[in-house]
């Protein structure tokens, strides 16, 4: 009877407060900033401090997490490189394909024409599962923090809309004042606020742009901005939403770390060695027959890949790297396991004239 009486407390629990699902749903992130400064802090007043060049690190934290929810298609809501160079799109895009993603890119202010090209058209739809994904471009008219809405894309939007499906719009810029200006509706926005909540399949628009979590309603639809993947000090951000019905979980993705106490061992064949000497590396205890991605601290104290390789069925590998125009000094490396997402603990060794 005990028995009978707690599987019928549980199952109203259940009904009340349903867990969230991921059965239907897409991932979502925003303003990856990738590039190759240390610190991006223009909005440092607010405290929104970023490091572009984490962006590897914690775009493949944030989409192994994704992958384990069975997510296989993210949003991203634009800005996706700090100082629009094409050079970090291909490596993006890389790191999507590794986990088999099915990225949609939104155009975001710091997106240049050339680097956007890599990414495909800057205004478009795809349908997933029973809803519509429409991505705009409203950086493209004013130079200024809000941009607009060309005439074309809003009549493009218009037939775009002409579909039995639930929509869902992503583009960069809000279509509102930020808090400190009173979130009010821009007089520029107007109509397309106005196709939107006339169109009665449109259930949610994503932003990005502020770089904060916040959310609102006009006229029945739901708007919500997401804030930068990366801050200074703080974990992974993303959103999971839900397709069914247009809720968003806002997570935090787990740091890929350094662990002191991590099994994998990786070895450098010595320890000092002159410019143009070529080194060796070994690694053990990693994933059986993974790849392994060996990184190099540069002069500026950020990580660049140097070396991808296989471990063996045994979890180990061997590689030759040759030292080339590192000056004088002390050089800090790591190996990532791209199976668990888990770094070595860091190696290093001198550079002596």
């Amino acid at each position: 009877m005990k028995k009978v009486k707690l599987f019928l407390l549980l199952s109203l629990v259940f009904l009340l407060f349903p867990q969230f699902s991921y059965a239907k749903s897409v991932g979502w992130i925003s303003d990856i900033h990738a590039g190759s400064a240390s610190v991006r802090n223009e909005d440092s007043k607010v405290g929104n401090i970023q490091e572009p060049k984490k962006y590897a690190e914690s775009l493949n934290s944030v989409l192994s997490e994704m992958k384990k929810k069975s997510i296989n298609t993210v949003i991203v809501s634009g800005d996706m490189l700090n100082l629009g160079e094409k050079k970090y799109v291909d490596e993006m895009k890389k790191i999507a394909k590794k986990y088999k993603m099915n990225m949609i890119w939104v155009k975001g202010n710091h997106d240049k024409k050339d680097a956007m090209k890599k990414f495909g058209s800057t205004y478009f739809y795809k349908d997933y599962e029973n809803t519509r994904i429409i991505v705009l471009d409203n950086t493209s008219i004013y130079n200024d923090f809000y941009g607009d809405l060309p005439q074309e894309q809003i009549d493009w939007l218009k037939q775009a809309l002409l579909t039995s499906n639930d929509v869902v719009i992503s583009m960069h810029i809000p279509i509102f004042s930020r808090s400190s200006e009173g979130r009010l509706l821009l007089d520029r926005y107007k109509e397309f606020e106005n196709i939107v909540s006339t169109s009665g399949n449109v259930k949610l628009v994503l932003f990005g742009h502020f770089h904060e979590n916040y959310e609102t309603e006009f006229n029945g639809v739901k708007y919500k901005i997401l804030q930068p993947l990366n801050k200074k000090n703080e974990n992974r951000s993303y959103g999971i939403v839900d397709l069914d019905n247009y809720s968003v979980n806002y997570t935090k993705a787990k740091s890929i770390s350094y662990n002191s106490g991590d099994p994998r061992t990786v070895k450098i064949s010595r320890a000092k060695a002159k410019n143009g000497v070529v080194l060796k590396q070994s690694g053990s205890n990693f994933s059986k027959k993974s790849e392994v991605q060996l990184f190099f601290s540069k002069a500026d104290g950020s990580y660049e890949l140097a070396k991808k390789t296989v471990t063996d069925k045994n979890g180990k590998f061997s590689v030759k790297n040759k030292i080339v125009g590192k000056s004088p000094g002390k050089y800090n490396w790591y190996a990532l396991d791209t199976k668990t997402n888990k770094k070595s603990k860091k190696s290093y060794y001198t550079v002596v004239k």
